[in-house]
């Protein structure tokens, strides 16, 4: 078993109501999977949401390797539309909500949704020699809206491990 590398971002959301497939945020998330140089390899080995507004989200977080531009995987509010180009980077999707693997525990403060998977939900392998990122953007699965700008905090768990 390798280091575990725990990187936590909290997107500025838009409080009107979101359909399903609307992208949830304008920025792209930075997630920093690997925190030592030299050849790397990871895998995510946990997700979670924290809904400080106890909304019940049911989101996707679609990761990619490199970093999308937000004008060119959709507006916000809008439908999620990567270009060609940024679909070759897509390195996985978490499901929020709307799987059984997401468990969901509510709590008078908030609310906690944790996505985790015995098998590698993705990987990741760099040789360079300076923490490197994946990128993240929620894509809301059905009628939701966000009490307050920033309601939720998106942590994500990477087993890293040295390459041979």
């Amino acid at each position: 078993m390798g280091r575990i590398l725990v990187s936590s971002v909290v997107p500025v959301l838009d409080t009107a109501v979101y359909a399903t497939g609307d992208v949830m945020h304008t920025t792209a998330m930075a997630f920093r999977v690997f925190n030592q140089s030299g050849p790397r390899i990871g895998k995510l080995v946990q997700a979670v949401i924290a809904d400080a507004g106890l909304q019940g989200i049911a989101a996707e977080l679609v990761l990619f390797s490199s970093e999308p531009a937000a004008t060119t995987y959709g507006a916000l509010n809008a439908a999620f539309a990567p270009t060609a180009a940024q679909q070759l980077t897509i390195c996985g999707v978490v499901a929020f909500g709307t799987t059984a693997a997401t468990q969901y525990f509510a709590y008078s403060g908030g609310a906690v949704h944790i996505a985790t998977n015995t098998n590698p939900i993705c990987v990741y392998s760099s040789s360079a020699s300076t923490p490197q990122f994946i990128y993240g953007v929620l894509v809301a699965k059905g009628a939701w809206d966000a009490v307050a700008a920033n309601d939720i905090q998106v942590t994500l768990s990477v087993e890293e491990s040295d390459i041979g």
